[in-house]
């Protein structure tokens, strides 16, 4: 007979019941998930299939001992089920364990024990994807034609500084005024934009 403690059955001759979130839109194509079944039901002797169920079975092939075990599928597939509900059943021992993604959070970790993460999205933006036709001039868009001006100004205003204080010393901002202008233009533009 196996003890009754969640994770202490292994060495039990009763399988270990794993409760595996059955989702709605866990179907490949969906927004939440668009290339995967996380998990889902299966007429193959697991009785379920998904990238959760194979990450835990290529986790359990790696133990030297046979871990037997059984899925249950938590929730219709029609509705998403309460992770949260999942996590409490855990907790009060209809499960041994979870198989699925559920997410870890505080109020969860307080009650049952989690393993390490095997994929974490991060911070994510979700939004919808706008085709716009590419212009040669995409470039002007981030900023507004204000800014545009305000930028140029500066530019000048660079070149003219630079101009003052070098003219009279530099023999490159000497001759006749066309060349001093184009210098002046020259100056401030490679000042911003070459790192030399």
């Amino acid at each position: 007979m196996a003890q009754t403690r969640p994770g202490s059955q292994i060495f039990g001759f009763e399988p270990i019941l794993f409760g595996s979130s059955h989702r709605a839109s866990g179907r490949p194509g969906s927004i939440d998930s668009p290339n995967l079944d996380v998990v889902t039901k299966d007429k193959g002797p697991l009785g379920v299939k998904g990238y959760c169920i194979d990450v835990f079975d290529a986790a359990v092939a790696l133990l030297p001992y046979a871990v037997p075990h059984q899925y249950i599928l938590y929730g219709g597939g029609k509705r998403n089920p309460s992770f949260n509900n999942l996590v409490n059943d855990v907790s009060e021992n209809k499960y041994d364990a979870a198989v699925g993604d559920v997410t870890i959070t505080t109020s969860r970790t307080k009650i049952v024990d989690f393993t390490q993460p095997y994929m974490e999205s991060g911070l994510v933006v979700v939004a919808p994807v706008k085709e716009s036709k590419s212009s040669p001039w995409a470039f002007l868009k981030p900023f507004t034609w204000q800014m545009w001006g305000v930028t140029g100004i500066f530019f000048l205003l660079v070149g003219a500084v630079v101009w003052i204080l070098e003219h009279r010393t530099n023999t490159d901002f000497r001759g006749p005024p066309r060349q001093q202008l184009i210098t002046i233009f020259w100056f401030s533009f490679s000042t911003m934009f070459f790192s030399e």
